[in-house]
């Protein structure tokens, strides 16, 4: 066993000499790796990892212990690759001097926390939800984020797509129903519904641009990803809604602040945070450690992990995303709680479709048939 311990919780890059081949001589060891409170290279406040010749420099754990608290470093940002299993032992510090006012805080499912179901609820009480995206060649998107939307307690789903998916869209999904394109209609139908979600599948083409229009003036909650995150920050226009929420990964995130997205990487509280003043918006900024940005709070997904990484998986939270939050605005319950929980719930359905697929094999439409059994949890 090697004991970790060369740098402490004050450590932030770059790496000074002798520390870069003392790191890869421990990397290369065969031997198992203890770090005490974070990985040498990894920095506590943000997870930032120093790139030397294209690659990350931070000791590559077995273990990690953490030491009084949890480090933010450990839960999101490059440093989670190095961490391994994790640890915290509190040494007797009471938990009031553990947790300061302003501090990230970790983001767990609690079923209890979502909005039950009335006895007397019925389908438009339940919340209207209108998707706008699917393209050519991209109808499974929209077709995804509309088949989790009902899955996650939506009452009614209307998209707007490519008329070539409309066909595609009653075979997989009966229950949701199919609006054409047409401009003039477009902003009638955004008024009436309770949640409006716009990207998954939308494109770049001059069609997602005029539809991406009319959506802006619209003052319905409204939820952007994908290809809708490319017309903001192309466009320049504030949306009109009132109640605007944004779920970019990464790459997305770093395009609309401008920045390298090795550069968000490593600062992702931050960079989530300066985007949600930037566009007065709700932000969840996707990746390993998912940051959720509501007001002041902070939170960082507890759940998810590799398995998430594939096609679909944006396109599915965003569904979630509408299913939890419309009923909360048709009923005028809507706060940040539910936001952050579709968030946790994503990532734990991914969870346990890994558990059951293993994370190579899992698809976002596994994802979909797990939700059911999280949120029966709910209605206990």
């Amino acid at each position: 066993m090697i004991v970790d311990g060369l740098l402490g919780t004050g450590f932030k890059p770059p790496l000074r000499d002798p520390y870069v081949p003392i790191i890869r001589r421990i990397n290369e060891a065969s031997a198992a790796v203890l770090a005490l409170d974070l990985p040498s290279g990894v920095a506590a406040d943000n997870g930032a990892v120093q790139m030397i010749d294209g690659e990350p420099v931070a000791v590559r754990a077995a273990l990690t212990v953490s030491f009084v608290g949890r480090k933010i470093g450990a839960h999101t940002g490059p440093g989670v690759a190095f961490v391994g299993e994790q640890k915290v032992v509190d040494l007797g510090v009471a938990g009031e001097f553990m947790q300061p006012p302003n501090a990230a805080s970790l983001l767990n499912w609690h079923p209890e926390r979502i909005h039950g179901l009335s006895p007397t609820a019925y389908k438009h009480r339940r919340g209207k939800v209108l998707l706008i995206g699917g393209d050519i060649g991209m109808g499974g998107a929209v077709i995804m984020a509309a088949e989790a939307t009902l899955r996650s307690g939506a009452g009614l789903a209307t998209v707007i797509a490519r008329p070539e998916h409309q066909t595609a869209l009653l075979a997989r999904l009966p229950e949701a129903m199919f609006v054409a394109p047409e401009l003039q209609t477009l902003q009638s139908t955004l008024d009436a519904a309770d949640f409006v979600v716009i990207g998954p599948g939308l494109g770049r083409s001059s069609w997602g641009e005029e539809l991406f229009r009319q959506a802006l003036q619209a003052k319905t909650p409204m939820l952007m990803d994908a290809d809708a995150l490319y017309w903001l920050e192309r466009l320049d226009q504030q949306p009109a809604s009132r109640s605007l929420f944004i779920t970019p990964h990464s790459g997305e995130a770093a395009h609309l602040l401008g920045l390298a997205t090795d550069v968000l990487e490593n600062d992702r509280i931050n960079n989530a945070r300066a985007l949600a003043h930037r566009f007065n918006c709700r932000v969840v900024l996707k990746g390993p450690g998912s940051i959720v940005i509501d007001e002041t709070q902070v939170q960082i997904c507890a759940h998810g992990g590799p398995a998430m990484a594939s096609a679909g998986m944006g396109d599915v939270l965003s569904g979630i995303c509408a299913g939890i939050l419309a009923p909360a605005f048709a009923s005028g319950q809507a706060s940040a709680v539910q936001f952050a929980q579709a968030i946790a719930l994503h990532s734990a359905s991914a969870d346990m479709a890994a558990e059951t697929l293993g994370p190579r094999s899992v698809l976002a439409t596994d994802v979909i048939r797990h939700i059911p059994k999280l949120l029966a949890q709910a209605d206990g």
